[in-house]
Order: structure tokens, then C-alpha cells, then sequence
């Protein structure tokens, strides 16, 4: 009889083991949409397309700010004709770029965030004319003052 319990007994058992189903383990949600925008927000590169009207001249200037680097082109038309690429870096409300037009030549230029726009900074230049002789000296509120515009007319006349 004990035989019989036992063998019983491991029948039992094998029958249960064997029905047993493996649990798969559940995994976590993964929501692969919204990773990537989430991804696009982080790597959100800021365009902007601006315009100063002074006197004869109109200077238009597009910019792209991915996470601080700064490049972007700039022309002017009127009695100080230039067109030119930026490059520089973003530095809070502050941009520092380089203006480096066609003939070849480089300046250094600083523009500054305010209500949706850029004032431009004034200041006065060492003896090559490529950079500010003294920055403590550079100011925001002489400079030509660039509104928001519309990019698309702007990048036409870019080209």
C-alpha cells in the first residue's frame, strides 16, 4: 500500500509539473511613439528668421540653435551691402557669432534675446576689425534692433 501511495503520489506530481505552464515575465510598456518625440523635443533645434529696417539698409538674418550651437546667414541690402554665414554659441539669452561674409574676412558679432527678438551688440573692435577690443565694454541698446519675420520670405532671399 505504501507502494501504491507512493506511486500515486508521483503520479500526481508529474501530471501538475507537466501542465504547468511557464509564466513569461511581463514586460514593462514601451511606448516607441512617444520615445521618439521625446527624443525630437531633447534634440529641438530653435529657427528663427529676423529683420532690421535702418535708414537705407535692410538686414535679414536666419538662425538655428541646436542645443547651443549656433549657424545661420545673414544679408544686407542698401548702402552696406554684405552677405554673410554665422557661426558661434548660445550662451543664455546672449548669442556670440562669427560673421564670416564672402570675401573671406571674419567678425565677431553678439546679439541678444529680448520679446522675441535680437538687439544687437555694439561695442568698439581691436585694429583688425574681427573682435571686440574690450568685452566688458560691449553694450546691448545702441545696436540695430531685429524683429521676427517669416522665414520663408527671408530664406528666399537668402538664397
Amino acid at each position: 500500500m505504501k507502494k501504491n501511495a507512493a506511486l500515486v503520489f508521483l503520479i500526481t506530481f508529474m501530471i501538475t509539473a507537466c501542465k504547468k505552464e511557464k509564466a513569461e515575465p511581463v514586460k514593462p510598456a514601451f511606448d516607441s511613439v512617444a520615445a521618439e518625440q521625446s527624443a525630437n523635443e531633447d534634440l529641438k533645434v530653435n529657427k528663427g528668421c529676423y529683420m532690421a529696417v535702418s535708414d537705407e539698409d535692410t538686414t535679414y538674418l536666419r538662425l538655428e540653435d541646436n542645443l547651443g550651437t549656433v549657424i545661420g546667414k545673414m544679408k544686407s541690402s542698401g548702402k552696406d551691402k554684405i552677405s554673410a554665414d554665422l557661426t558661434g554659441l548660445s550662451a543664455g539669452d546672449t548669442l556670440k557669432l562669427t560673421l564670416m561674409p564672402d570675401n573671406g574676412a571674419q567678425k565677431e558679432i553678439w546679439f541678444l534675446k529680448n520679446d522675441g527678438g535680437l538687439q544687437e551688440a555694439t561695442g568698439k573692435y581691436d585694429a583688425a576689425g574681427e573682435y571686440y577690443d574690450d568685452y566688458s565694454k560691449v553694450t546691448f541698446g545702441d545696436g540695430k534692433n531685429y524683429k521676427n519675420a517669416d522665414c520663408e520670405t527671408v530664406s528666399n532671399i537668402l538664397k
